[in-house]
């Protein structure tokens, strides 16, 4: 049974396996797991690391589901906040929904991650 990691624990061995650029989170995991060896920690925590700290830049790239319910963020679980534009003739209409906490954007169609990619700012 292996221990858990601190989120400093983590974020030392992230910030030392993001040297080039990673092109996907499990990935990403495998490097930061060899790194952390005696310790472990979880894919869906290593992505909240990941976001929350400052020296790493994420990319998404997404694929569109057919559903139209939008509740939570699939990135982070935060909720989302309904985005508004403007018409041609002045409307505010709503375009899709963001979330504050990570700023992942979507349509009114959901849109939920494929793939990330992890570099260094």
């Amino acid at each position: 049974m292996r221990k858990i990691a601190s989120d400093n624990q983590v974020k030392d061995a992230l910030m030392k396996s993001v040297q080039n650029s990673v092109k996907s989170l499990t990935e990403l995991h495998k490097i930061v797991s060899k790194k952390l060896h005696p310790y472990s920690v979880s894919l869906s925590r290593l992505k909240l690391i990941a976001l929350k700290t400052r020296g790493i830049e994420i990319k998404i790239k997404k694929r569109v589901l057919r559903r139209k319910n939008v509740k939570s963020c699939p990135v982070c679980g935060d909720e989302f906040e309904k985005k508004y534009g403007i018409d041609v003739f002045g409307k505010k209409s709503h375009v899709g929904y963001i979330c504050k906490k990570c700023n992942f954007s979507t349509g009114l169609m959901l849109e939920v991650p494929s793939k990330y990619l992890f570099s260094k700012k």
